[in-house]
């Protein structure tokens, strides 16, 4: 059967989406740990990373929240989308900066868990990103598609069906 480009772009749609709820599960828990080690552990040990990583922390939630909210939108709207990519464009690059210095860190510099949180941010940034610009597209195919008189082989010719 032949698939309109609303119906193939809102299963790609409701894949990122699955995606994105799952990448929120290990965010959520990198922001709960880093909130017990910004309040109990650095300010004795390290208080001069505090503040880093309570940034971190933020972004962590922050993330979790904008994707929850995503999520929870039926529909939504290009704010809230713009947003999600925004900020997942921002964890995306921290994840891969984390990952890559942590890579080419002298043994005496390593640092396991910000390889951990690198990638975690890393993959909810990606996840983000793909949700978000999937949403574009199924929006724009669901214009097309209410549009009167409007025909979707334009549609089909930019993607190659």
């Amino acid at each position: 059967m032949y698939e309109t480009p609303p119906e193939r772009f809102g299963r790609a749609r409701g894949t990122f989406r699955g995606l994105l709820i799952f990448a929120s599960v290990p965010t959520s828990i990198a922001g709960l740990w880093l909130l017990i080690v910004t309040t109990t552990v650095l300010p004795a040990r390290d208080p001069a990373h505090v503040q880093t990583w309570a940034a971190v922390m933020l972004g962590c939630f922050g993330l979790v929240g904008l994707s929850a909210a995503y999520l929870r939108a039926a529909t939504p709207g290009t704010t809230l989308r713009s947003a999600l990519i925004t900020l997942s464009l921002a964890a995306l690059a921290f994840g891969l900066y984390a990952i890559a210095s942590m890579t080419q860190a002298p043994a005496s510099r390593f640092e396991g868990y910000v390889l951990l949180i690198g990638a975690i941010l890393a993959g909810h940034g990606l996840a983000g990103l793909l949700s978000g610009i999937s949403g574009m597209r199924s929006a724009r195919a669901r214009a097309a598609v209410i549009a009167p008189g409007r025909s979707l082989d334009h549609l089909e010719r930019r993607q190659g069906a």
